[in-house]
């Protein structure tokens, strides 16, 4: 985390298993629940603003072996967004409502309408708590035809009163992304996401870029590569009006396996040798140019 300070980091998001941490109704792991308090403490304390994805469900409130089905009460998830603001007070000013739940590896077969009415319970509850807490929805995988129609239906069934930003993935890497540049999928975000968004009155609602990355996997990109793609994102997420924030994807690389993508998104790899990604990020970060007015990851 003093290594985030240094690079410039503004605000970080972490994903909060909801699985992990309640294995059992009432009961908190109490390890795992450390790691988050050591997390949010120490982002804190360096002014990185923490923003908590509560994902995933336990056996008991699912009734299902995978954390992938939502909850069969919404009650159930909403007292555990309710312990989680409680527990952190204005450490943490942002919560994402699940991630991704466009998307099957997310949420068992994806459905707009369950998801809002979750969204809905959880927005609700948490202004009871906090009028000024900000509520992230949507988490949308990506901007084509099944994020887009995705969106529609959470406006469709109401869900537009019920979040303060909207989440969105933007990705464009091989082998699982394709093959274009960062200019090319925000142009389609903006082309794709921003209009379903202005056709439902929300013209004006802010836009948090929450994943966006390129890999250096055996089949991704160059580490240069990687490093002059992240500048060029930073300055094409500027220039859409509605997006205050992009989220780089991500800090260091998750494994050791040169083939898997999800091992090699980081700015620095795990070894702790930083990539030429690491410096390009410090570069904009910290320079008091316009495109560092926009929060990173």
């Amino acid at each position: 985390m003093s290594a985030m300070k240094s690079a410039g980091v503004q605000t970080a998001r972490i994903d909060v298993p909801w699985d992990v941490v309640e294995p059992v109704k009432g009961v908190m792991e109490p390890g795992f629940l450390a790691n988050i308090d050591y997390s949010v403490r120490g982002l804190a304390s360096r002014n990185i603003q923490p923003l908590l994805v509560v994902v995933g469900a336990p056996h008991w409130a699912n009734g299902s072996d995978s954390s992938q089905y939502p909850p069969l009460r919404d009650d159930d998830y909403v007292s555990f967004l309710g312990f989680l603001m409680r527990r952190y007070g204005s450490s943490v000013n942002a919560y994402e409502i699940w991630n991704e739940p466009d998307g099957e590896w997310e949420w068992h077969q994806p459905d707009p309408a369950r998801y809002t009415a979750l969204l809905k319970k959880s927005y609700t509850y948490a202004k009871s708590l906090n009028p000024n807490v900000t509520i992230l929805a949507g988490s949308l995988s990506n901007v084509w035809a099944d994020s887009q129609t995705y969106l529609r239906a959470m406006y469709a069934n109401g869900a537009g009163r019920y979040f303060d930003v909207l989440s969105a993935h933007v990705y464009t890497d091989p082998p699982a992304h394709g093959n274009g540049t960062p200019e090319e999928i925000l142009s389609s975000f903006q082309t794709n996401i921003i209009p379903i968004m202005r056709d439902n009155g929300d013209a004006m609602k802010r836009v948090w870029i929450t994943e966006h990355g390129f890999n250096t996997g055996r089949n991704g990109v160059s580490e240069k590569a990687q490093g002059q793609f992240l500048t060029r994102a930073y300055a094409a997420a500027h220039a859409i009006p509605q997006v205050d924030r992009l989220y780089y994807y991500e800090w260091t690389d998750g494994c050791q396996d040169a083939i898997d993508p999800e091992c090699n998104y980081g700015l620095i790899d795990s070894s702790w040798r930083k990539k030429p990604a690491y410096d390009a990020f410090r570069k904009l970060a910290t320079a008091s140019s316009g495109a560092a007015t926009i929060r990173h990851h």
